[in-house]
């Protein structure tokens, strides 16, 4: 099966098609000026490429800790509302929380879905 190829956006752009376009041009270098001054382009675009991709890497990495932080905020929030963790509450706090628009139904379904696969 082929792997899917990216859509061209501006994110798209930066995380896969940069990289991509460094790195492959790194042969094209050594094939257009078979000595060492190709051979040190080459080696500057394969840095370049996975400079960008390591930096992309890490960008993504650190947005995903920024969502654990909303959830962790969020879960806090909800413990001094309701007086207990949203993982640990019972199908009518729940319900009240759902009611008070504290959590969406869709919410209240995955905790309680995680909290009886964690049972």
């Amino acid at each position: 099966m082929l792997a899917r190829v990216p859509p061209l956006t501006p994110a798209n752009l930066a995380r896969f098609w940069i990289p991509v376009l460094l790195i492959a041009t790194a042969p094209v270098m050594i094939i257009i000026s078979p000595n060492i001054i190709g051979l040190d382009g080459a080696a500057i675009m394969l840095g370049g490429g996975a400079g960008v991709w390591v930096s992309n890497k890490l960008y993504r990495i650190g947005q995903g800790g920024e969502k654990d932080r909303h959830v962790e905020v969020d879960s806090r929030a909800f413990m001094t509302r309701y007086g207990v963790w949203p993982d640990e509450a019972s199908p009518d706090v729940l319900r009240r929380a759902v009611a008070d628009g504290a959590l969406s139904t869709e919410q209240a379904t995955e905790i309680a879905d995680r909290r009886d696969a964690a049972a």
